[in-house]
């Protein structure tokens, strides 16, 4: 028996609103201009709800969903008030961020997940039926439920198929529960964003026994709201701003891509629930493992909170295909991403030039599942991800784990090492200049795999004032020429060449203080 849990949303004020300035719209608005922004034109949504007083539709007399083609898939409906709420926030023209969204599917659940769409319980006879519906790129799941361990594990095995093998690459958002009692559907799968709430008050429990990949994080990434449905929406509305930004035909901009993208621009922050709990991952913090982390996302938090300024700025960035040997590796810029085919024992590589101090960088891998035609079986890669310093004197990668990141990076992640996710991440602050690779390294042998990499650092910052009295003057030109020459990892290498020469004076006199 279908059991399902929702939630009802709350209105937004006058305007604009607040949630946008909260993941960073008018940031975004104010660097490329409210008529640039990103608003999902033209990309076809699907939206699956639960059944409300028997309806499941938004309704559509309100001037939010004027000029909208809502499509009832699974048969006639009068308004419910929680798909309404949904609906807003996903496709809204009044408060959704892609309100140029303007094409909807929308199903009812138990349709959905049975004869409609997904055949969950069906057996292999009957695959999903994802071909017929358009070209349907980003879902939003704001429901939770369980048909009962085993057909939860059919059901999620094959919304992981539809989302590897559909033409179209669809991005997937579900939330996760209100409140601690985790439900396996659909926030268990691999393929999906599995979205929390803004004050970290949503399941967080790992996949039971029975479930496939038990101890895997629950959440990937937080909206900026306080209830998981309209949380899910605004994600699900964030994809549909970077979906129409790629400028890329659907078939050719990948799910993983998009969901990479969203969780390395994140604001890496704790919950907004007054406790003060930071970000975290649980990386080593000293010793011998100093910034190793098997686990890559915060337990409560994901990735953290969406923020479409970065994201944009990440999927602006481009394509930037990695190297396949650090001779190779192609110099990045501080946002980008990369969408690479991998086979078993393949590393890729990108070329770091930090030419000044990065307070903070992230760095976010991801790959799906593959799932048997039959459902009886799944294949998962295993992909490390780690940030390796060039030496500068013999030009050959060295390891930040342990001791030897302590004068390079202040705190963070510079490899990650999950066992059972399908991400890995780095977050890291502090990092010293110098030049550094982007390390992806494939450890198993079970056939090809399809990974996606997007960054962003903060702009590299140039700091000549050596003795940080507020002013470049005299003590700083003689402290820098006080470590004329080789000075690998010194304060006097502003440009981190490990040496200190004629480019570092040139830094210091551009800055000179009258």
């Amino acid at each position: 028996m279908m059991v399902l849990a929702t939630s009802l949303l709350a209105a937004a004020v006058g305007g604009f609103p607040s949630y946008f300035s909260w993941c960073d719209w008018d940031v975004l608005a104010e660097r490329i201009g409210v008529d640039d922004v990103p608003t999902g034109e033209d990309v076809m949504v699907g939206q699956v709800e639960a059944e409300q007083n028997g309806n499941y539709m938004p309704d559509e007399s309100l001037s939010d969903f004027s000029k909208k083609f809502i499509l009832e898939r699974s048969g006639s409906s009068g308004p419910s008030s929680h798909a309404t709420n949904v609906a807003r926030k996903f496709y809204g023209n009044e408060e959704s961020l892609a309100p140029g969204v303007w094409l909807v599917n929308c199903w009812e659940v138990n349709d959905w997940l049975q004869n409609g769409f997904l055949h969950a319980g069906q057996g292999s006879a009957n695959p999903p039926e994802y071909t017929g519906f358009g070209n349907i790129k980003v879902w939003n799941h704001s429901w939770v439920g369980s048909l009962g361990q085993s057909t939860d594990r059919d059901a999620l095995r094959r919304i992981d198929w539809v989302i590897e093998k559909d033409e179209n690459q669809p991005v997937v958002c579900v939330g996760l529960n209100n409140g601690s009692t985790p439900q396996p559907l659909l926030s268990w799968s691999y393929n999906t964003i599995a979205v929390g709430r803004l004050d970290g008050d949503h399941a967080i429990d790992a996949p039971s026994g029975g479930i496939d990949g038990m101890h895997r994080h629950a959440c990937d990434i937080v909206g900026p709201q306080f209830t998981t449905s309209e949380a899910c929406a605004v994600v699900a509305a964030s994809a549909a701003m970077l979906v129409e930004q790629s400028g890329l035909d659907i078939e050719d901009l990948p799910a993983e891509v998009v969901k990479a993208i969203m969780m390395a621009a994140a604001d890496h922050r704790g919950p907004a629930d007054g406790s003060g709990t930071p970000w975290g991952n649980n990386a080593d913090s000293s010793g011998a493992r100093r910034g190793r982390a098997s686990e890559p996302l915060d337990p409560v938090m994901g990735a953290g909170q969406i923020n479409v300024n970065r994201a944009h700025l990440v999927m602006g960035g481009g394509d930037q295909p990695g190297g396949a040997d650090p001779a190779t590796a192609p110099a990045v810029t501080t946002a980008g991403w990369a969408f690479e085919d991998m086979a078993p024992g393949d590393d890729r590589y990108w070329l770091v030039e930090a030419t000044g101090h990065i307070d903070t960088m992230s760095v976010l891998l991801t790959w799906n599942r593959t799932v048997a035609d039959s459902f009886t079986s799944f294949t998962l890669a295993d992909l490390d991800l780690e940030l390796l310093r060039i030496d500068p004197d013999s030009g050959i990668p060295m390891s930040l784990v342990g001791d030897p990141g302590i004068p390079v990076f202040s705190e963070g992640t510079v490899r990650s090492v999950a066992v059972d996710d399908n991400v890995e991440h780095l977050y890291l602050k502090g990092l010293a200049p110098g030049r550094y690779l982007l390390q992806i390294t494939r450890t198993d042998d079970d056939g090809q795999a399809e990974a996606a990499i997007a960054w962003h650092m903060d702009d590299p910052v140039v700091d000549p004032d050596l003795s940080h009295d507020g002013v470049v003057d005299v003590p700083d030109l003689l402290g820098l020429l006080t470590h004329w020459g080789p000075c690998d990892l010194c304060r006097a290498d502003l440009e981190g060449s490990g040496v200190v020469d004629l480019q570092d004076l040139i830094l210091l006199l551009n800055t000179w203080t009258p």
